[in-house]
């Protein structure tokens, strides 16, 4: 198969799998809408991860809290 032969199946298997996604890769605004899509996702999964450590923090701070509380009554 020579380069240019493999260039057009390369070209043609990725626009199956995005059509597959539902992106028609001949219309550059749903290839952006994509993009975006795929960036806001990126952003809600790193924010995410903020969050869950916020929490995480937060409670264990608050178990600490009560355990210290506890222990500073019965003295």
């Amino acid at each position: 198969m020579r380069d240019f032969e493999a260039q057009q199946v390369a070209r043609a298997a990725v626009k199956e799998m995005f059509y597959m996604l539902g992106v028609d890769v001949e219309d550059a605004g749903e290839v952006e809408a994509f993009r975006r899509d795929i960036r806001f996702a990126g952003d809600l999964r790193r924010q995410m991860a903020k969050g869950i450590g916020a929490i995480t923090v937060t409670l264990i701070g608050g178990v600490a809290a009560y355990v210290w509380a506890l222990i500073s009554s019965k003295k």
